[in-house]
């Protein structure tokens, strides 16, 4: 962590990363503010869907004069 001036770009030079990406890694590192077992922070990401029978119903009231899966066994 004590290389000096212009670490940062000797690092992110040495691994192929933009040297704004080193300085926050090694800022969250110092703050001892990130979780090592984690790649985002908790409540990261995108929001789970909610699936509701109205929206299954609804596709297969859609799908109905289609054929889906196995036209002789019946099995979507």
């Amino acid at each position: 962590m004590k290389i000096g001036h212009g670490g940062d770009i000797i690092i992110a030079s040495a691994l192929g990363l933009h040297v704004n990406t080193v300085t926050q890694g090694r800022k969250e590192l110092l703050s001892r503010d990130s979780e090592l077992d984690r790649i985002r922070k908790k409540g990261g990401g995108r929001p789970p869907l909610k699936k509701t029978p109205e929206i299954i119903t609804e596709i297969e009231r859609l799908m109905k004069n289609d054929v889906v899966g196995d036209p002789i066994t019946g099995l979507k």
